[in-house]
């Protein structure tokens, strides 16, 4: 680093950064972060203002989660899945499906946007989907379970569609 580098020159404002996850069509525009670009990564991009100003492209960025992280989805998503999703179908009125293997196909339909298994190698789906992919399954389920049965009618509707 020379005299007329900073720690700070290095930095890529991040502000105008969106983060695409898997091919998702809503990107998420990440707000409070910043990239740190090695020396390498500079070479033949001029100054990091330029790059703050005109760079523009796709970035890969493979989030791993931890296994306990992992698990513990997994057993959320089946739990409500598998018990929780039946017995308030079987327990209130309103709700399109009633068994658990419905309820698990709503949920990963809707997390890859579209039939699951062409989206997903491998069975088990939950222990085949990518980790983003999981995250989604399991925000839907728990969508499900803290919502009104409509939530649940909107979502087979949409994994029915794709089915068609």
């Amino acid at each position: 680093m020379t005299d007329n580098d900073s720690d700070d020159s290095r930095r890529v404002d991040a502000s105008k950064i969106e983060l695409v996850v898997d091919g998702d069509s809503n990107p998420i525009p990440i707000t409070d972060a910043s990239v740190d670009m090695k020396e390498t990564d500079r070479e033949g991009i001029g100054s990091m203002e330029d790059v703050n100003k005109t760079y523009s492209g796709s970035f890969t960025i493979n989030c791993g989660i931890s296994d306990e992280l992992r698990e513990a989805m997994e057993n959320t998503l089946l739990t409500v899945a598998q018990t929780i999703l039946p017995e308030l179908a079987e327990n209130q009125p309103g709700w399109p499906v009633k068994y658990d293997h419905c309820f698990l196909r709503i949920c990963y339909d809707n997390a890859v946007e579209g039939v699951w298994y062409d989206h997903v190698d491998g069975r088990p789906a939950y222990e085949s989907m990518t980790d983003w992919q999981l995250f989604k399954a399991t925000q839907i389920a728990l969508s499900m379970m803290n919502g009104p049965p409509k939530v649940c009618r909107v979502l087979n509707q949409r994994s029915l569609d794709w089915r068609e």
